[in-house]
């Protein structure tokens, strides 16, 4: 009972230091909504057109599920966004082939999975998702952050020839990584490093992470890995499987 009440107290005591770390969820509530309709790669109604293709503060809800293989990278870069996975009837909805990339605004991803996979007609060394911000100059990560608020939140995503996950860049600020599964990181799939199994990376001058209530199964290394300039809270996940090295 005593080394009980002496861990639930650490717990708690700890609450403090993560509890205003990551992203604001409040901010993702009551924009317009924008419906994917169909599984093209492109096109009206199509997951690329509501993010590439709109504009603004918005809800992106399905009213399709599929198995979506992208023939291109999807770049997220215009306005806020939430993409909200859990409205597509069941099986749900998945993306293969192409990474989703964000590099500007906010944004939301729930309930989607991610199995990016390879081809040899394919580029090398892909994310499954993949957030960019500015690159760094030396060790100088001065300058306003132009992303803010990213949330990944009951996500699955495996399969990626490099980090299954990425956040890398100084202009991001206020991340959540949570209640996810972050696995199975290809080890030989054509990255130009060799044997590249990776899980989730937190780049220089990402600022203010929380990766929280995740699964991280059978990723080689980086179960996550916080580079030297990025501050980051890392609570309650789950390592499985991790290979050479879990963190």
């Amino acid at each position: 009972m005593k080394n009980m009440l002496a861990a639930f107290l650490a717990v708690f005591l700890c609450l403090p230091a993560y509890a205003q770390v990551g992203a604001d969820e409040a901010w993702f509530a009551g924009p317009a909504v924008h419906t994917v309709t169909n599984c093209d790669d492109s096109g009206p109604g199509s997951l690329r057109d509501t993010l590439v293709g709109t504009s603004g503060k918005r809800h992106v809800e399905f009213s399709v599920s599929c198995d979506l293989t992208l023939q291109s990278s999807i770049t997220a870069n215009v306005g806020d966004v939430w993409v909200r996975g859990e409205t597509a009837p069941a099986p749900g909805f998945t993306i293969r082939g192409f990474p989703l990339e964000m590099k500007r605004g906010a944004m939301k991803i729930s309930h989607l999975r991610f199995r990016t996979g390879t081809n040899p007609a394919w580029p090398a060394g892909q994310d499954s998702i993949s957030v960019t911000g500015a690159t760094p100059s030396g060790s100088d990560c001065t300058g306003q952050r132009d992303m803010s608020n990213i949330m990944l939140d009951h996500v699955s995503a495996s399969w990626s020839q490099d980090e299954v996950i990425q956040f890398w860049g100084c202009n991001i600020a206020n991340i959540t990584v949570s209640n996810s599964i972050i696995a199975e990181g290809l080890n030989n799939a054509g990255h130009p490093s060799g044997e590249h199994s990776m899980g989730l990376y937190i780049g220089p001058g990402v600022q203010d992470a929380l990766v929280y209530r995740n699964l991280f199964v059978s990723n080689k290394y980086r179960n996550p890995v916080i580079h030297g300039g990025a501050t980051a809270a890392v609570v309650n996940n789950v390592v499985h499987n991790s290979g050479d090295s879990a963190i």
